[in-house]
């Protein structure tokens, strides 16, 4: 596995500590340090595709604005080969509160096929806590928390013009909320479904597309828990439909691990799911292995995992913190012939605290420190479920506390969808963004894609 530093190469065969598998990404992380993130590639662009291709990455704005170390890189690799790229933020310099600009990190893909272009957003806040938040408009929100977690099992897929292809969402609480979700195309909203968790913390929800034309179609799937204040429990996932005469068949393996960020109360013991899957044509077996920081524990360590040609297998797993108002990351790695791929997650232990602590903080007055302990003891004494309208008043009362010209971006508006419907037919058609207000009541899909507006089908169920 290639490990790349900065703006040269170094090949060094070492593990990855966070190799990312969100589209989002904003991090809390102390004054004067560095945390970082990796770009696996070809995995990160959603789909593994036969040759060798060029990809080319960039970070706007600049490293002075971003507070990253990346501006541009061009690497070159094939399916057979993983190449980490680390993105790193630091802190060094500033001081509790501030905040970089919104970062978008786009990976453009030159090769044998058309490749669809992966964009990565995100932005970094300096507090006393560290914290990683994953689905999550970085532009609007510095506050937040993973009181649930959702994915596309696969995020980018290819299909024939005509020809139905499903997609699974995947989805995960803790907290016993409900989440809605809603299903919009072309401005006009189809159906409205819920995912409830009880005692089950694991669901999923599928929805088949359809185009009657080749093209690429983008769609992102938003979901929001219900009853919780302003929008601080919403997120967003991206994905992407292929559609043409020849679909192209992937190549390769890839790994990827469920919950990707996820928050819970106390020491709760938590179910992963690392899902292995094989396109290299025949039968193979994987060593499947986890990382663990120090703080967690889990009943699993490495097995062998065989998986048929075209097909995924799935390890579940639990991990258990042994400590509160902390915040891990753990990898499971997927090893085949000397090649290691690498999924990260991102596991938060009372993420409602240390936000809460870190704006106290921020405001630096005995007023603000009471808000919060006045905060903590009711926290404590609830179910995380109860807490979470509690939650949003307190955040909201300690914003009020924040100096104007210091106060973190937590606007309840997050922009909106643009459709340019003057364009006509067989011009490309653009729907996008997150449509987040407090008078929205649900999660959004917005289709955004390229060519013909006719012969477009959605069905959407939840199992």
């Amino acid at each position: 596995m290639k490990v790349i530093f900065g703006l040269f190469l170094v090949f060094i065969l070492l593990p990855s500590v966070s190799a990312i598998q969100t589209d989002t990404i904003s991090i809390t992380l102390p004054p004067d340090s560095r945390e970082c993130f990796d770009i696996l590639l070809p995995d990160n662009m959603g789909v593994s595709l036969p040759g060798r291709y060029e990809y080319n990455i960039m970070v706007y704005p600049d490293p002075e604005e971003s507070w990253l170390d990346l501006t541009e890189i061009t690497i070159r690799t094939d399916e057979n080969e993983a190449v980490l790229v680390p993105v790193c933020f630091s802190s060094i310099g500033q001081p509790i509160g501030n905040c970089s600009e919104p970062f978008e990190l786009s990976i453009k893909a030159i090769g044998p096929e058309a490749v669809p272009e992966k964009n990565i957003t995100g932005r970094a806040c300096v507090g006393i806590n560290k914290d990683v938040d994953t689905g999550k408009d970085p532009a609007t929100q510095t506050t937040g928390m993973d009181v649930f977690d959702m994915a596309l099992e696969k995020d980018v897929l290819y299909t024939k013009p005509g020809e139905k292809i499903d997609y699974t969402v995947l989805l995960q609480s803790q907290a016993g909320v409900t989440v809605d979700l809603e299903v919009v195309s072309e401005g006009k909203s189809i159906i409205n479904k819920t995912a409830e968790f009880g005692e089950e913390s694991f669901s999923t929800a599928t929805f088949s597309l359809k185009a009657a034309q080749g093209g690429e179609y983008r769609f992102i799937v938003t979901g929001k828990v219900r009853g919780c204040a302003k929008e601080l429990c919403t997120k967003s996932v991206s994905g992407k439909l292929m559609v043409s005469e020849k679909p192209i068949k992937e190549t390769g393996f890839s790994i990827s691990l469920f919950p990707s960020s996820i928050d819970i109360k106390g020491t709760n013991p938590v179910d992963f799911r690392a899902t292995t899957e094989n396109n290299m044509g025949d039968e193979k077996t994987f060593l499947i292995s986890l990382d663990l920081p120090e703080g967690l524990r889990s009943d699993f360590y490495q097995e062998n995992v065989t998986v048929p040609s075209d097909e995924k297998e799935t390890v579940i797993f639990t991990v258990t913190p042994e400590m509160g108002s902390q915040q891990f990351s753990l990898s499971v790695n997927a090893t085949l012939d000397g090649t290691t791929k690498v999924a990260t997650s991102y596991l938060s232990t009372d993420e409602m605290l240390t936000d809460t602590q870190n704006m106290a903080e921020h405001a630096g007055t005995e007023e603000a420190q009471s808000v919060v302990d006045d905060y903590v003891r009711r926290y404590i004494g609830s179910d995380y479920n109860e807490t979470l309208d509690d939650y949003g008043e307190t955040v909201g009362t300690l914003g009020e506390m924040i100096p104007e010209d210091e106060e973190p971006i937590n606007d309840d508006d997050n922009g909106g969808i643009t459709d340019d419907e003057e364009q006509p037919d067989g011009m490309p058609v653009w729907v996008y963004g997150i449509i987040v207000a407090v008078a929205v009541a649900a999660g959004l899909l917005f289709l955004k894609f390229k060519g013909n507006k006719q012969g477009l089908d959605e069905d959407f169920k939840l199992k």
